[in-house]
């Protein structure tokens, strides 16, 4: 064969199928492929896998010949056996070609469709071919979720770390949760023994996977990585704290370990991982008392991190937001931030930065009053206007939850008030997504709804200083499973209300009653509680001149 000879001399000669002798044999051998043996294509593929890589899949002949081999494959695939498929998709794979060939995508389906022929090693085939293809519809997914079902009690903890990462990269999801048990039990047996990579793999899809209704189920893998966690490197660690996060499961001692791990190894860390941890300690509201907050400062003004910063700017910028969830403020990184430069850049990398850093110059607003740095103007504010939740009378009548929720309350609330004089719903927060419920608890006969009807979207909504506010905020079931603290950024949403003048009180979903009489009684002892305080609790923040 002419391409076998061509094959030998490109190697003697250590060249590429880009040289302009190649152009003709190539061009004939794409004529000759539909009539060519299965055995003569598939030795064709092999001669391929011996040549110099071009230096693109683009690159002129060699496009020219994968694409003709590619389509002969997915023409002849139904007409061959488990085996000659496999090995093809191995070829692929050797070639770095899986993700763009129409034959990987045309063998997942016909796995998919034959899973009852699959043993279990080839099973763990095409879960590694589903990782590189990323694309798999859900349906298809669901199929091969029964099949796994018998599979992963029989398959190393290695090749659970290609199931995890295949459904990870699918954004697909388990949901038998005895799968997820037993790929919980599987790990926990092999931990001391599994490399970091598939340590990584099953974490991302725990965290993906997540039953919210039985998260005392994570507790013992949380606590059996933490026996491990000293010998881990920051990437594993941080995702062992990601997956506590996503459980709303607080655990301090696992937040002080990673923070310090990335402290002794700060040059190392990338932006983009400080930003994962800030996340973690910002959602619990956990600011450990560490050397890491001014190694992190004096990290990213270095001049090593100027490429990665320019590449990621948006990773440094949610780092700075997540500070804010904490109340920690280091004028420096904010005045870096907020710069016209940096900003510009961010935002034409990413659109959707426009919404964090309206975010942050809001919290910077309220929170730091003697900040003298840049900020943004009122036109690149109102971002946000598109993004909060819609407080119309359609808002009210929505099926929400938190529509439902929020509709009762103000019913109730005026109900025990004799009137809704003293009662608003509006978005006291503009860069908060969900509006509050506002009681004034000074008398006065001018409705709220009339004074404050048109007040501008972009304002703070600041209760008057010769009256007293108070407001209920409505949150999702948003508390740490352990002590059923409020999280997230509704922590940061409470701290700034009180800062600006009202009296809070917090209202969780999994705590409002069903019954009219006992709603009642729950709105009247929340009422009691905010008249007879004499002020809101004072909540500091951490500056950084």
């Amino acid at each position: 064969m002419e391409f076998s000879k061509a094959t030998q001399q490109a190697a003697l000669h250590n060249l590429t199928l880009e040289h302009k002798q190649f152009t003709h044999i190539i061009k004939y051998l794409v004529k000759k492929l539909p009539v060519i043996s299965d055995d003569q294509l598939i030795q064709i593929i092999h001669y391929l896998c011996l040549w110099k890589s071009s230096s693109k899949s683009t690159s002129p002949n060699y496009k020219l010949l994968w694409n003709a081999l590619d389509y002969e494959c997915v023409r002849r695939i139904s007409n061959w056996d488990l085996n000659r498929k496999l090995l093809v998709a191995d070829y692929w794979f050797y070639l770095r070609l899986s993700r763009i060939s129409q034959f990987n995508r045309t063998l997942i389906l016909d796995l998919i469709d034959n899973l009852s022929l699959l043993s279990d090693s080839q099973v763990i085939q095409l879960m590694f071919f589903i990782n590189l293809q990323r694309n798999v519809s859900p349906n298809q997914m669901r199929n091969l979720e029964k099949k796994l079902t018998t599979v992963i009690q029989k398959v190393s903890i290695e090749e659970i770390g290609i199931i995890c990462l295949s459904f990870f990269k699918t954004e697909s999801y388990i949901t038998d949760f005895n799968t997820i048990c037993s790929i919980m039990d599987q790990f926990c047996k092999g931990l001391s023994k599994t490399n970091e990579l598939t340590i990584v793999a099953i974490l991302k899809f725990l965290k993906k996977s997540i039953h919210k209704e039985r998260i005392d189920s994570y507790i013992p893998l949380l606590n059996k990585c933490m026996l491990h966690i000293q010998n881990w490197n920051n990437f594993t660690s941080i995702h062992l704290a990601l997956l506590a996060t996503e459980c709303h499961i607080y655990y301090p001692s696992l937040l002080n370990t990673v923070t310090e791990k990335f402290a002794e190894k700060i040059e190392s860390v990338r932006i983009k991982d400080f930003s994962k941890l800030l996340q973690c300690l910002s959602h619990f509201n956990h600011f450990p008392e560490s050397k890491f907050h001014k190694l992190f400062s004096d990290e990213v003004f270095k001049k090593s991190r100027e490429e990665e910063i320019q590449l990621y700017p948006d990773s440094l910028l949610t780092a700075t937001l997540y500070y804010a969830y904490l109340g920690y403020y280091d004028y420096r990184l904010l005045k870096a931030i907020l710069a016209p430069a940096f900003k510009n850049h961010c935002n034409r990398l990413k659109p959707n930065n426009k919404v964090t850093f309206a975010e942050l110059d809001y919290c910077v607003n309220i929170e730091c009053k003697d900040y003298l740095g840049p900020r943004l103007n009122k036109e690149e504010l109102r971002v946000l206007e598109n993004r909060r939740g819609n407080i119309s009378k359609d808002f009210l009548k929505g099926k929400s939850m938190m529509a439902r929720i929020m509709q009762e309350m103000y019913d109730v609330l005026a109900e025990t008030l004799n009137g809704k004089e003293n009662i608003f719903i509006h978005h006291i927060l503009p860069h908060m997504y969900s509006p509050d419920i506002i009681v004034r608890l000074t008398p006065n006969p001018e409705p709220l709804s009339s004074l404050y009807s048109s007040f501008p979207p972009e304002c703070i909504l600041t209760p008057p200083s010769n009256e007293v506010w108070a407001c209920f905020v409505v949150i999702p079931a948003t508390l740490d499973h352990n002590t059923r603290r409020v999280v997230g950024i509704s922590k940061m949403k409470i701290r700034q209300l009180e800062k600006i003048g009202y009296k809070v009180s917090v209202c969780s979903y999994y705590e409002f009653p069903r019954s009219h009489i006992v709603k009642m009684k729950y709105i009247k002892e929340k009422l009691d509680c905010l008249k007879n305080s004499c002020t809101s609790v004072t909540c500091g923040n951490k500056i950084i001149q």
